[in-house]
């Protein structure tokens, strides 16, 4: 008699615990289908278009500056090498003021103008002052890129130039990789994880290789023309 007693208060258990179970399973996956979801880039299907009318079409001729906070992974030879962080602000024509982080520790903080470098604090290494001439580019991509011819293979847009070659996703008109040859150098930058800002896309991470290392720089926060003044290039 016992026994059955016992075995009748097993199931009664066993069958509480299941609709508990299930019970928290129909909550988790109300809360998952309720969670915001980021949208996807617009798509554009218009016939070929001029670079003019790219830019336009995507909002980048608004734009004149930039504040972003990124995290930088670099890789050497192929393994990983370091990590660090960097607050970035890039002002057309050709201004940027690079501070880079490692443990919260300022490690340099370098100021580009006319593509020079100019270091007014920290230990720089000759590879970081490049990526801080890069950056500019990477994301100002089609500055001077007036005079560059265009095609559209496929689903694509190339830009082509002396020393430069832009590749643009057809359908989103975002950038995909950028080829930069300079000083006998070889420069390559890809571009994924689209994310916006305002009502303006962009490419959220960028990798760029110079020689034997390669940055993978991810955007963790971005403002698009905040009020810069000319001191903050300022190299005396």
């Amino acid at each position: 008699m016992s026994r059955r007693l016992w075995t009748l208060s097993s199931f009664k258990k066993m069958g509480k615990n299941i609709i508990l179970a299930f019970c928290f399973l129909f909550f988790a996956l109300t809360i998952i289908s309720c969670a915001p979801k980021t949208a996807p880039p617009p798509v554009y299907e218009e016939p070929p278009l001029s670079l003019e009318d790219i830019i336009k079409t995507t909002g980048l001729n608004n734009i004149d500056a930039l504040k972003a906070i990124t995290d930088i992974n670099v890789a050497a030879y192929g393994s990983p090498h370091s990590e660090m962080s960097a607050s970035a602000i890039l002002k057309r024509p050709g201004l940027s003021h690079i501070k880079a982080y490692k443990f919260g520790i300022l490690l340099g903080d370098i100021i580009i103008r006319d593509g020079e470098a100019h270091i007014l604090s920290g230990k720089v290494s000759t590879k970081l002052k490049e990526l801080s001439k890069e950056l500019y580019n990477a994301v100002f991509w089609w500055e001077d890129m007036k005079d560059a011819s265009i095609t559209r293979p496929g689903n694509e847009y190339v830009l082509k130039k002396e020393g430069r070659i832009i590749t643009l996703a057809g359908s989103t008109l975002l950038p995909v990789s950028q080829k930069i040859t300079s000083d006998e150098k070889e420069i390559y930058i890809i571009y994924n994880t689209p994310a916006k800002a305002d009502d303006v896309w962009y490419q959220s991470v960028m990798e760029i290789t110079l020689d034997n290392f390669a940055f993978r720089i991810t955007i963790d926060k971005l403002r698009l023309n905040p009020e810069i003044g000319d001191e903050e290039f300022g190299i005396n």
